[in-house]
């Protein structure tokens, strides 16, 4: 099965969703209300990295709720928009972020340590890998 083809997961057991700090860029959905009171991802933040968190950190700040939905799993291939300058955009741009939004690291620190935080991703992961097919080993003298 190519990585690529669709998966057929049991997501039932899950939560429908999990509060936290904030989403995450390449899928996230805002609602219209949302978008018409605080506007669009602000363009300073440039071509990639933080400008999603900005824009959380603004709708938590207007009263709304930023939540996962953990019944949707969403393949990424990390990184290929952004080739080799990946550490140099995160950088600039999470400076950027956390001059204006103080608590944010220490948020999604605290995020991070809760079991919610996790609790998707792994039960994602355990059924990812039912299924891979069962490794047959390297043949000898490989």
């Amino acid at each position: 099965m190519s990585r690529f083809e669709p998966y057929q997961l049991e997501l039932s057991g899950l939560p429908l969703f999990t509060e936290m700090p904030t989403a995450v860029g390449f899928c996230m959905w805002m609602r219209g209300e949302a978008l018409a009171q605080l506007g669009l991802l602000d363009p300073r933040y440039g071509r990639g990295y933080h400008e999603e968190n900005d824009w959380c950190q603004r709708a938590r700040q207007a009263g709304y709720r930023v939540v996962r939905a953990n019944r949707v799993f969403v393949f990424h291939e990390g990184e290929a928009s952004f080739a080799g300058q990946r550490r140099v955009l995160d950088v600039l741009n999470l400076r950027r972020l956390v001059r204006r939004y103080p608590r944010y690291l220490e948020e999604t620190a605290a995020f991070e340590q809760r079991e919610e935080a996790r609790e998707a991703a792994e039960y994602v992961a355990r059924q990812l890998r039912a299924l891979e097919p069962a490794s047959q080993g390297d043949p000898p003298n490989s």
